[in-house]
């Protein structure tokens, strides 16, 4: 049991400002990134500290409550979104390198400074930055005494922003990112922030998501009208660099050997700006031309096979956990590189055996043959192959199931995980202390 997180032994409790994505709100039942932050946030408090998220405000909510013990201040957003991104749409008319005004340095600038300026009148001692390294020098000006710890959970940045990313990681004390691939992707490009980068993986509530008896899963068989077909399940937001459309020709392949398949899609449609999603997405052509209308095209795909295959729409993230219990399979056909996944997690301790592609940090949950299987972007007569392996093989499925909940249970639990986060504070803290890494020995930041 290790101690509360204090500023020093016997004295008060650590203050840390968690400063969310302008984008998150708090409590949210949407997107792994938010429920993941608030249940960090939780734990951080179990352990003593007095934690504050920063966020913005949307509609009616409260501009300062508390949540389950965790403190949510919100900032309005609206002057950064209606007359800050005026300039970066002039801009990009002369620019072959567009970036999306929500990445712009100086968009969002009233409202980080209003955050910064909170936090430094209420004195934190740690900042927790999350995403957005843009905002980190704002954060170091204002509070030039205070910690600061950027998480990165996407290697979208390092390319999209890469003339300025070693500068604002100077403002930075301590990284931590969601996989070693992110680690690994920022110490190679940026070899001046190596030092101060440490792993630190995404997690999961394996009290929420586990295996449900099936009474619990009536409601929603019955709303999706699964009469006993096997079900193939894919969880996440509807964009091309999600691979949809390869999953959709795979199923073609699959029902002509087992038509007592049904293909169930939950997510809601998302498109990405034209300039990341050409870094995201290899086959450059083909994302134009399905950004135009990827819903559609989508159903139109399904069409001719649109009796085994239900979009579902937006699902709430309290409510995945039936979802997954319905499965037989779950199928991450991602063609970009994945940072690190939540919904394969999640898939993995609900005992759902997992299809994902060899990309990203995703090989580091999903271990070939015996939690899943891996297969090549964009492949689909690969990823048809493993999904029809799956599905003739209950006792496979069984076993990997099993396996993946083990996995998750000992290495992507939110214990382990506030652990780890706990120990990289303790070092930028008191730099004595050694750090703890993901793998469980004591070792250097620097990821070997």
């Amino acid at each position: 049991m290790t101690e509360d997180l204090k500023l020093i032994p016997g004295t008060r409790p650590l203050k840390v400002a968690i400063v969310s994505s302008p984008r998150a709100s708090f409590p949210s039942n949407e997107g792994s990134l938010s429920t993941g932050l608030f249940e960090t946030a939780k734990g951080l408090r179990a352990k003593g500290a007095e934690v504050t998220i920063f966020c913005q405000r949307q509609g009616p909510r409260k501009k300062e409550e508390y949540v389950e013990g965790v403190r949510i201040v919100r900032f309005s957003r609206q002057f950064d979104r209606k007359v800050l991104g005026l300039p970066n749409k002039l801009r990009n008319l002369f620019l072959t390198h567009k970036v999306p005004h929500d990445h712009a340095w100086y968009f969002h600038l009233l409202y980080i400074l209003r955050i910064a300026h909170r936090i430094r009148r209420e004195g934190f001692d740690l900042i927790h930055l999350v995403q957005h390294p843009e905002f980190a020098p704002w954060l170091r000006l204002l509070n030039p005494h205070s910690k600061i710890v950027w998480s990165v959970h996407a290697v979208l940045y390092t390319y999209l922003l890469e003339g300025h990313m070693e500068s604002w990681g100077r403002s930075v004390d301590g990284i931590v990112t969601v996989s070693r691939f992110v680690a690994e992707t920022l110490q190679k490009q940026f070899p001046s922030l190596a030092p101060k980068c440490q792993v630190r993986y995404n997690a999961v509530d394996t009290e929420v998501f586990k295996p449900l008896p099936e009474k619990d899963v009536e409601e929603v068989r019955a709303r999706f009208s699964i009469k006993g077909e096997k079900v193939v399940l894919f969880a996440g937001k509807l964009t091309p660099e999600k691979g949809l459309h390869v999953l959709i020709h795979a199923m073609k392949r699959v029902i002509r050997q087992y038509p007592h398949v049904k293909l169930l899609i939950a997510g809601k449609f998302v498109i990405l700006p034209p300039n990341p999603r050409a870094y995201l997405f290899p086959q450059t052509g083909e994302a134009e031309r399905l950004k135009k209308n990827y819903p559609g095209f989508l159903k139109e795909l399904a069409e001719d096979i649109q009796e085994h295959v239900t979009f579902a729409g937006f699902i709430p993230h309290q409510e995945l956990a039936s979802l997954y219990n319905l499965a037989d399979l779950f199928v991450h056909p991602v063609l970009c590189e994945d940072a690190f996944p939540n919904a394969v997690l999640e898939a993995m301790a609900c005992e759902v055996p997992v299809i994902a592609s060899r990309t990203g940090g995703i090989p580091e949950s999903v271990v070939e043959g015996q939690t899943g299987l891996l297969i090549n972007p964009g492949d689909e007569g690969m990823l048809a192959e493993a999904m029809m392996r799956l599905l003739q093989d209950e006792g496979l499925r069984r076993k990997m199931g099993k396996e993946g909940r083990r996995r998750v249970a000992q290495r992507f639990n939110l214990e382990r995980s506030t652990e780890v986060l706990f120990n990289l504070y303790q070092s930028i803290l008191r730099p004595a202390c050694p750090i703890k890494a993901e793998g469980g020995e004591d070792k250097a930041v620097e990821i070997r």
